[in-house]
C-alpha cells in the first residue's frame, strides 16, 4: 500500500475532523470585526465579511473604531428562516438573556458580556436584533429606547415621544433642525445625574442614516394634535405612565422594570417632561421650534 492510500484511508477515517478544521480555517480568515457603538455602549461583533460588508453600509455612523467593547458578540449564519417563528420571544433572566425568533437565536452571559447569535444574513433581521438586544441592555446601562423622533439644534436635544400615530414623523419632517437622530426610536441614558439622548439606526419613513454622539436632553415633550401650538408641564403621576407607554422593551424580568422605572421617575427631577399640542403646519412650527428654544 502506497502513500496516497495511506493518505486515502485516514481521511476517511476522520474526515469529519477534517473537515471541521478547514471549515474553522476559513472562517478565521474570512472573519471580521466590527464594533458597533449605541447610546456610547461600544459593542464588538464578530462575524463573516460577506455579511459584514452589507452591514457596514447602513450602520457607517456607528462604527466607531478605538473604544474598547463592553461586550462580545460572535455571529453564525443561519441558512433558512423558521416561517413559524416570527414573533420574538425575549426571555431576560438575571445575568443571561435569550432571543428567538425564526429568522434568529441569540444566547447572551450578562457576567461574561459574551454572546452568541444565529442569524439569516440580511440587514433588516439584524437591525432588530440590536433593537431587542440593546432594549434590554441599556436598562442596565442607566437608559433605555424610547419610540420618539429626536431633533437637535446649538448642540441640544428634544425628543418628541408618542406611540404610533401621534406626530412624531410629522414632527420631524416639519422642523428645521439640521440634526434628526432618528423619526421612530432614540437611546435615552442618564449619565452623572445629566440625561442624553442618542441617534439610533432604528428609523421609520425617513431612512436616514443616524448619529452616534450624546446630546444633551433639554426637553421630551409628548405630542398631541390640536388647533394651536401650546406647552404644558407634566407631573411624575401623569407623565410616568406615558413614558413607559413608549419603552420599547419585550421582556419580562422585574429588576429591568424597575430599572426603566427608576430612571423614567429621574426626569422628573429635572422640569423636561412636557406636553405638546401643534398644528399641522411647518411655518407655525418652525417659527415657535426657533422662539421656544425647546431644544436649547
Amino acid at each position: 500500500m502506497d502513500h496516497s492510500q495511506h493518505l486515502f484511508i485516514f481521511l476517511i477515517l476522520h474526515a469529519p475532523h477534517v473537515i471541521g478544521y478547514f471549515n474553522r480555517m476559513i472562517t478565521d480568515l474570512t472573519a471580521k470585526h466590527i464594533t458597533l457603538t449605541i447610546a456610547d455602549i461600544p459593542v464588538s461583533f464578530t462575524l463573516p465579511a460577506l455579511f459584514a460588508h452589507r452591514l457596514k453600509k447602513t450602520l457607517i455612523p456607528f462604527i466607531v473604531a478605538g473604544k474598547k467593547p463592553q461586550a462580545r458578540i460572535t455571529i453564525e449564519i443561519l441558512t433558512k428562516r423558521d416561517k413559524a417563528g416570527k414573533r420574538p420571544i425575549v426571555s431576560d433572566l438575571k445575568n443571561t438573556l435569550q432571543i428567538r425568533r425564526g429568522d434568529m437565536a441569540f444566547a447572551f452571559d450578562f457576567r461574561k458580556m459574551r454572546g452568541n447569535l444565529r442569524i439569516v444574513p440580511d440587514r433588516f433581521v439584524f437591525n432588530a436584533f440590536l433593537r431587542l438586544f440593546y432594549s434590554t441592555l441599556l436598562p442596565r446601562k442607566q437608559g433605555f429606547l424610547l419610540h420618539a423622533s429626536a431633533a437637535v439644534m446649538k448642540g441640544r436635544a428634544c425628543a418628541f415621544a408618542g406611540v404610533s400615530g401621534s406626530g412624531k414623523t410629522t414632527m420631524a419632517r416639519l422642523l428645521p433642525a439640521r440634526v434628526m437622530l432618528s423619526d421612530e426610536l432614540v437611546a435615552l441614558r442618564k449619565k452623572q445625574d445629566r440625561f442624553y439622548l442618542f441617534g439610533t439606526p432604528f428609523w421609520g419613513e425617513f431612512k436616514g442614516k443616524g448619529n452616534a454622539s450624546p446630546y444633551p436632553l433639554t426637553n421630551l415633550f409628548f405630542l398631541k394634535k390640536g388647533p394651536a401650538m401650546s406647552v404644558r408641564s407634566l407631573d411624575g403621576k401623569e407623565g410616568l405612565p406615558r413614558i413607559l407607554r413608549c419603552v420599547l422593551y419585550l421582556g419580562r424580568n422585574r429588576e429591568t422594570v424597575l430599572r426603566i422605572i427608576g430612571i423614567t421617575e429621574a426626569l422628573f427631577t429635572i422640569p423636561a417632561v412636557k406636553e405638546l399640542t401643534f398644528a399641522r403646519e411647518r411655518k407655525k412650527i418652525r417659527t415657535w421650534f426657533v422662539k421656544s428654544g425647546a431644544a436649547g
